[in-house]
């Protein structure tokens, strides 16, 4: 009796992990906040490499990310990321995430920017950690006015097991320009799990991102649940590498001048 009272214990914590660290595609700065997406995409042969944890209490859990993106065109962008997570009752590799974006409409005077998103979760994690695979789609605006940027956000994901249910994911957010070199970010998230038919997470987050360099880009914040108190708050930090061409051609230009 002891032994089954132990095992639903751990199973209950290994699911309570499990769905609050669902793995999706996630954005870099400076095209996203924390997990809203920019419309906007890197441009041809600009490159992205990002290192991100994230700290959650109540379930209790680290959560580490390297993510790599690459501009195919202006306007197509693909992305790779490979997450680990390190909890009490598990640990390992969770779902790679594997997405491919497409800004089909640029902002204009009135208008917003749109981007759509195709993703893929291949089962490729931990067999306590995995979701059997799942693919989505979803579209991203953006909207700039003066100093304040802001973005909302729809990804509808289906697994690939017929025994979770879609899952849709809402949210919105905003970075406000405070400076040349450090922008407030702020954002709501609010997701339908695939294990019910409510949106169980609402969490608000918000934090700061710095540029440490005209390429290096660090982003730190914390969040907190206003539903189910699931968890009680996170604490995220990120730093995302942006190199290619434009980088390059600035530094001729700048060679140049020197030698003028």
């Amino acid at each position: 009796m002891r032994k089954t009272i132990y095992f639903l214990l751990i199973l209950l914590m290994v699911t309570k992990v499990t769905e609050a660290i669902d793995s999706m595609p996630e954005p870099f700065a400076p095209y996203g906040l924390f997990d809203v997406f920019s419309a906007e995409t890197l441009s041809e042969r600009e490159s992205a490499h990002s290192l991100k944890m994230e700290r959650s209490i109540e379930p209790d859990y680290y959560r580490f990310i390297v993510q790599y993106a690459l501009g195919i065109t202006d306007k197509i962008e693909f992305s790779i990321l490979f997450p680990y997570v390190i909890s009490d009752p598990v640990d390992g590799i969770d779902d790679i995430s594997i997405d491919l974006k497409y800004r089909f409409l640029n902002e204009g005077r009135h208008g917003p920017s749109v981007t759509s998103i195709f993703y893929i979760t291949p089962p490729s994690g931990k067999e306590s950690l995995t979701s059997e695979g799942k693919f989505g789609t979803g579209v991203f605006i953006t909207k700039k006015v003066g100093p304040v940027t802001g973005h909302l956000n729809v990804i509808y994901t289906k697994p690939s097991t017929a025994r979770l249910k879609d899952e849709i994911v809402l949210s919105g957010g905003f970075d406000f320009r405070a400076s040349h070199a450090f922008d407030i970010i702020g954002e709501i998230y609010s997701r339908k799990p695939y294990t019910g038919d409510s949106f169980d997470l609402i969490e608000g987050r918000f934090g700061y991102r710095l540029r440490t360099t005209e390429s290096i880009y660090t982003t730190v914040g914390i969040g907190t649940d206003f539903k189910m108190r699931t968890p009680e708050y996170r604490i995220f930090f990120a730093v995302t590498f942006i190199s290619g061409r434009k980088e390059l051609e600035e530094g001729f230009i700048d060679i140049i001048k020197e030698a003028e």
